[in-house]
């Protein structure tokens, strides 16, 4: 409980200087779904946060501590070279997701988005090694299916990202249960959480957005801290989902089904106070 206390606390003194700290640049202004201006500033604040807090746990799990601040600080460094190259790697067309990379991949054009998603399938496979594991060939498959977790995890929360604080919702109910669960995981909660409501505000009221940089980070954290908190068996059936919801986002969009749907549109609209 202590740990848990203290990591709340210092997350969210970390969320607060970095958000009153960080100075602005033009070259986070976007336009959002609304085609209103609105700054980047949020999601780098989010990825520092994210990672600071994440180091900080080094201190008390060094081990676990180290993988979820090397995969959050590769996922916040390969989103904010996303969100800098603005497709200009992309070729003729706008690459967007799996499908749209591929394609630019199959013309030559290695886009900015394919580096991403290699850099933090990557950084998965390496933090999947430390979440619990059987031996042998058994071991394999779950080593496997915490990688699918953590690189489908981070990309999800980025999915969600069209809409303000849609992300950080979600990252709130991943990280807040596994804040209450019991072990190592709770610590993990701790920092996702913190980092995932600082900024939430601005966020809602369309001041800032998280972008690139700042939903793959808390998605990395949040999805590292589910990873350990959840028996094998909820990581095999969460690493399936998210494959499924993956290849589902190339044919639908989530921001249609959540219109759609009086409760989910209803949730969706919480936190922000024009409802939009």
């Amino acid at each position: 409980m202590k740990q848990r206390l203290l990591g709340l606390a210092l997350g969210g003194a970390a969320a607060y200087l970095t958000q009153k700290l960080l100075p602005e640049s033009e070259s986070w202004i976007r336009q959002n779904f609304a085609g209103k201006p609105v700054s980047l500033r949020g999601g780098v604040a989010s990825a520092i946060t994210a990672t600071a807090c994440s180091a900080v746990t080094i201190l008390a799990r060094p081990r676990i501590g180290l993988a979820a601040t090397a995969l959050t600080a590769v996922s916040a460094g390969a989103g904010y070279f996303d969100d800098m190259d603005q497709g200009r790697h992309d070729g003729d067309h706008t690459a967007k997701g799996l499908g749209g990379h591929l394609g630019a991949l199959r013309e030559g054009h290695i886009s900015s988005g394919l580096i991403k998603l290699g850099s933090i399938g990557a950084a998965s496979a390496v933090a999947a090694t430390v979440l619990p594991h059987r031996r042998g060939m058994l071991g394999c498959a779950d080593w496997v299916a915490g990688t699918v977790l953590l690189a489908g995890g981070t990309n999800m929360i980025n999915l969600l990202d069209l809409r303000p604080v849609r992300a950080r919702k979600a990252v709130l109910a991943t990280s807040i249960p596994t804040l209450l669960a019991r072990g190592d995981a709770s610590i993990i909660g701790a920092a996702a959480t913190a980092a995932a409501a600082g900024g939430f505000s601005d966020d809602g009221r369309g001041k800032t957005m998280l972008g690139d940089t700042g939903a793959n980070s808390l998605g990395a954290l949040a999805s590292f801290g589910a990873g350990l908190a959840m028996p094998l068996t909820g990581r095999y059936v969460a690493a399936a989902l998210l494959v499924a919801a993956t290849l589902a986002s190339e044919k639908i969009s989530f921001s249609e089904v959540i219109a759609n749907s009086p409760i989910l549109s209803r949730i969706d609209a919480w936190g922000r106070p024009d409802g939009v």
